[in-house]
């Protein structure tokens, strides 16, 4: 019998030509650095990412704030705008009461500051803005005219005595007068007492007052008219609609009443026959100027034309 084969291996013939723990360790390590890798790029696309929508989020709110404040300055101008034409347009419709002429007086800011106007008496940030135009007005009540049937001027003062009062004024809330001459109106102050059952008497002083028409008034005197009240309105130089109350050059109001403006203008245009528009245009600060159209209701007669009728 032949000699036995024995099957079983040797542990060299088991050993594999390469070592499996050498192969698996660096492959491991490869692949954790790749997941890392990974990572870090995924986290660097967030960052990216985030900061693109935190960069679009930033602007949108940069630019809704911006058109907020825009939109509110617009909106503030477009106020500004329509309060001051309506307190212009109010003003003027003063001369839709009576026909007398020169009841309302534009003068500009320069002018005023220079020369009659009482708000040369305002000063600070409360003066009139310069570039900008001045309305004044005086307020009559036509139903209290009354008929001169005397006046005797002097050297400062005027006598006189007037009738046929539609209807009497009541002299405790009368600041003062005009009295109409067929150059126009002479404002004065008087101390009148009642003569009579239709009459009032007293004495006239002449103020410095821009309704006061030019001339030298040396006619008879015609008509006294009780003022209600005389006020200026214009743009100070803070920017702001003010209007004054005045009697004669006395200031006896002065308050705000609209705010952000830049400037206003206000031109008077006289078509045929008296009629009488003005052109009113007012600017707020940093929006577009604007300009209304007033027209007044009853044509101007000139003093010599009330007087003859």
């Amino acid at each position: 019998m032949g000699t036995p084969v024995d099957h079983r291996l040797s542990a060299s013939q088991h050993k594999p030509p390469y070592s499996v723990r050498a192969l698996t360790a660096p492959s491991i390590q490869a692949s954790r650095f790749s997941q890392t890798g990974a990572s870090l790029i995924e986290m660097l696309a967030t960052l990216a990412v985030s900061g693109i929508v935190i960069s679009c989020a930033s602007l949108v709110i940069l630019t809704a704030t911006r058109l907020h404040f825009e939109l509110s300055s617009i909106l503030n101008g477009a106020v500004a705008r329509q309060k001051t034409i309506a307190a212009v347009d109010a003003a003027l419709r003063s001369l839709d009461r009576h026909r007398f002429d020169g009841g309302v007086v534009i003068t500009s800011a320069e002018d005023a500051l220079s020369g009659n106007h009482p708000v040369s008496n305002v000063s600070g940030t409360s003066a009139p803005r310069g570039h900008s135009d001045i309305v004044s007005v005086v307020e009559v009540s036509p139903l209290e005219r009354g008929v001169l049937v005397s006046a005797d001027r002097g050297s400062t003062t005027i006598s006189l005595t007037a009738c046929s009062f539609f209807k009497r004024p009541v002299l405790s809330e009368v600041r003062s007068y005009l009295l109409v001459d067929l150059d126009g109106f002479q404002h004065v102050t008087a101390q009148l007492v009642a003569s009579g059952a239709d009459c009032l008497r007293g004495t006239a002083q002449p103020l410095r007052s821009i309704f006061t028409a030019p001339g030298y008034h040396t006619g008879s005197l015609h008509y006294i008219l009780p003022v209600l009240r005389e006020y200026s309105l214009f743009i100070d130089r803070s920017g702001q609609l003010r209007l004054v109350s005045h009697v004669g050059q006395r200031v006896i109001e002065n308050q705000p009443i609209v705010r952000g403006l830049s400037f206003l203008r206000v031109v008077r245009e006289t078509h045929g026959s008296g009629a009488v528009l003005f052109r009113i245009t007012v600017k707020p600060t940093g929006a577009q100027a604007q300009t209304a159209t007033h027209f007044v209701s009853l044509t101007r007669r000139s003093s010599l034309q009330e007087v003859l009728g």
